[in-house]
């Protein structure tokens, strides 16, 4: 009994000791300190700037506030992207609001500089598509940061232009060598609206209209409206690759064009489109090779299985199962004064069919050709010559390719070409232009043979494709890797 006695004695005196230390720290906790009312307002011109505080970053932008501030002397900075950056000092009591704008173009540090120089110079300036009336050399001073369009023109020259970045306290130089367009004018797709470099043919028709057909583009036109480029996207195009290309005549209007690709065959007429594959015609093959049409508005068109001629809604086919055609695989065709049509084959040489439907065929061995991989037709403004471009065989094969002239029989004449590997052979004013992967080569009637590359001549790639001339006699020259050129000499 007595030890039950002094155990409860003992809890009770625990209990109390236990709940007088609780009491006392409650009661003896320290009041809060008394909220701090320091406050300062920045606003700027122009607004967006970042606010640090005693260096240290806010996460707040100019128009805002800084409130809860103790009393004291703070260290405001203004960082706002392109702009010196502005430093100043407030002086922060408990009861008065500090406010500061900042007018950053009161600062003339605030303020940058362009100088421009151009080769030649003299070039009128433009700064934002408005003419400034001052010509190169000049340097704009007092320039409000930011971005600017500087465009130099010249007579004679190609409009350049770049944008650059203005800065406060700095100077930025803008030099540009305008290029020379007095006698050669370059296309590219960073220059012009050519939407690619890979050019395959070109062919200009009435009004001066180019038609350019692109490697991996589609169809480039040019006319006194401007540019426009068809694709699989906006016209019937089955492919961007146009193979070949061929003005229309007779019952179609002369901006009429036909146009070969690696799926189907187009006829671009003003502004309208008809399209025919093997789904919608007797074409044996999507894949168009050549195309040529003659006066009596006959179309001939070359593909891998055979050669088709299309008089009006009739399409003929010649094979080898119906006609004495040597190959399917056909890769030119060509249309002579006479009504004869020539055709190139892939490794069977050349045929022509007469206009009683006969056909003669020019292989090598039996014919003086270097080569039955014809690779280029032309029947030029000289109704009994032919000239066939060829493609040699590799490694060593026995084609050595080269060039080959028609007149009652075959000559093979590779005097003086930079390549046996002829793509092209345009005809004009009785001159033959042959298009080789190493240059350009100009063949005149008396025999004489001119070599034109990128040693003397502006031309941007000598691997050429393709040229055409336009109603002043100028050239335009087509590359198979770096867009065009046009070569303003009239051409005799």
């Amino acid at each position: 009994m007595l030890k039950r006695k002094i155990l409860y004695a003992a809890t009770m005196i625990l209990a109390a000791l236990l709940f007088y230390s609780c009491d006392k720290d409650v009661s003896t906790s320290p009041q809060e300190p008394p909220v701090s009312k320091g406050f300062i307002a920045v606003e700027s011109n122009p607004p967006g700037a970042m606010i640090y505080l005693n260096g240290k970053i806010t996460g707040q932008v100019t128009p805002d506030s800084l409130p809860w501030l103790q009393a004291g002397t703070y260290k405001l900075t203004l960082k706002l992207p392109l702009y010196r950056d502005t430093t100043f000092y407030a002086q922060v009591n408990e009861t008065e609001k500090v406010r500061f704008s900042i007018d950053y173009f009161s600062n003339p540090l605030m303020y940058g500089s362009i100088t421009c120089t151009s080769e030649p110079s003299r070039a009128e300036i433009y700064i934002n598509e408005k003419s400034t009336g001052k010509y190169t050399p000049y340097t704009f001073y007092n320039l409000t940061p930011g971005n600017y369009l500087v465009k130099f023109k010249a007579y004679g020259c190609r409009d350049d232009s770049t944008v650059v970045t203005v800065k406060s306290s700095t100077t930025i130089t803008v030099s540009k060598a305008l290029s020379d367009t007095m006698l050669w004018v370059d296309y590219n797709k960073s220059n012009s609206p050519l939407p690619t470099n890979n050019l395959n043919c070109i062919e200009i028709g009435y009004n001066d209209v180019k038609w350019i057909g692109t490697a991996d583009k589609g169809l480039v036109v040019i006319d006194e409206n401007g540019w426009q480029n068809f694709t699989t996207s906006n016209s019937p195009l089955k492919s961007l690759s146009i193979t070949c290309l061929a003005k229309s005549y007779s019952s179609y209007a002369a901006t009429a064009v036909w146009v070969g690709t690696t799926s189907g065959l187009g006829l671009y007429n003003s502004g309208n489109w008809t399209y025919y594959t093997m789904a919608n015609s007797l074409l044996p093959d999507n894949y168009i090779t050549s195309v040529c049409t003659g006066n009596n508005g006959v179309v001939w068109i070359g593909t891998p299985q055979g050669l088709v001629c299309k008089n009006g809604n009739k399409f003929t086919l010649y094979n080898t199962k119906n006609s004495k055609i040597p190959a399917n695989w056909v890769t030119q065709v060509a249309c002579d004064l006479s009504g004869n049509i020539w055709v190139g084959t892939s490794g069977f040489g050349i045929a022509c069919l007469d206009m009683k439907g006969n056909w003669t065929v020019f292989a090598k061995g039996s014919s003086d050709i270097p080569g039955n991989i014809v690779s280029a037709l032309s029947t030029g403004q000289l109704s009994n010559y032919v000239w066939a471009g060829f493609t040699p065989t590799t490694p060593r094969g026995s084609d050595i390719g080269g060039l080959a002239i028609y007149n009652s029989q075959w000559v093979t004449d590779n005097t003086n070409l930079p390549s046996k590997a002829i793509q092209s052979i345009v005809g004009y004013a009785n001159i033959f232009w042959l298009c080789t992967t190493s240059g350009l080569v100009k063949c005149s009637a008396t025999g004489g043979r001119q070599i034109m590359d990128a040693t003397n001549s502006k031309f941007p790639s000598d691997n050429i494709k393709n040229i055409a001339f336009d109603s002043n006699g100028h050239m335009w020259v087509v590359t198979a890797n770096n867009g065009m050129v046009l070569y303003k000499a009239k051409i005799n």
